[in-house]
């Protein structure tokens, strides 16, 4: 599957001026609100401030290669991933810092009764800020930094048997990193975070409002249509055909 974007610039004042996504499958054009992958406020903040070739990176999708699974199944991108991709986009004009947000301390220590880990293992929370600075090169050769984004985001670590607390430390930080740069797009891991089920669940039911609604139009009753409706595993009662007709 591959991703084309076509890119425009945006004029603040007109909210029809958004940056498009197409889609090698299927060919069809969704604009970013649509997809609810970022707001309409970041796409022209970002818009505004970024060349076409680092948007384009920040707005596609990371390589399959780059996406690893953990035990449980969760999907997640490696902090030497990130990392590449920070320096990739940002040209190593970027850092992230822990904040010593914990009475002082860069880090807190839980408890493995905490923690409630399924390891019974004790673990260390930070909280992290990235900062990426864009810069613009000028007629003249001189770079100055036109835009500054910040993003913050809590990371853990488990500590497990015999491993140094600072070992710890370093993996809370790099699932901080993570965490932040996150929210700069999808290639830097912002999809990974979507819930597809409960998406998907709303899908499925706002498909089943609008038939309840297209059978009412046809002159069927509640009841017929929670009859209609209630097949393959779905059970739909009379109670939620009126609601959704009268909603």
């Amino acid at each position: 599957m591959t991703t084309e974007l076509t890119y425009e610039p945006v004029d603040p004042n007109d909210t029809t001026m958004l940056p498009t996504i197409t889609h090698g499958l299927n060919g069809r054009a969704i604009s970013q609100p649509e997809r609810g992958i970022v707001d309409e406020a970041m796409i022209r903040t970002l818009n505004n401030v970024l060349d076409q070739h680092r948007f384009e990176l920040l707005m596609s999708e990371p390589p399959p290669h780059a996406i690893q699974k953990r035990d449980d199944g969760y999907p997640y991108l490696p902090h030497g991933y990130v990392t590449l991709t920070l320096n990739e986009i940002f040209g190593f004009d970027w850092d992230h810092v822990l904040l010593p947000v914990f009475n002082g301390n860069i880090y807190e220590y839980i408890s493995a009764e905490d923690a409630k880990l399924p390891t019974k293992n004790p673990c260390v929370v930070v909280f992290g800020q990235l900062t990426v600075r864009i810069n613009r090169i000028d007629d003249r050769g001189d770079i100055s930094t036109i835009a500054t984004i910040v993003k913050t985001g809590f990371g853990g670590s488990e500590i497990r048997k015999k491993m140094p607390r600072g070992n710890a430390v370093k993996g809370a930080a790099s699932d901080s990193r993570k965490v932040c740069a996150s929210q700069l797009g999808p290639r830097l891991g912002l999809t990974l975070y979507w819930n597809d089920e409960a998406e998907l669940k709303d899908y499925e039911d706002e498909k089943l409002k609008q038939k309840a609604r297209d059978l009412s139009e046809q002159g069927m009753t509640p009841v017929a249509i929670a009859r209609e409706l209630s097949s393959n595993g779905v059970v739909v009662d009379v109670a939620s055909v009126k609601a959704w007709l009268t909603a």
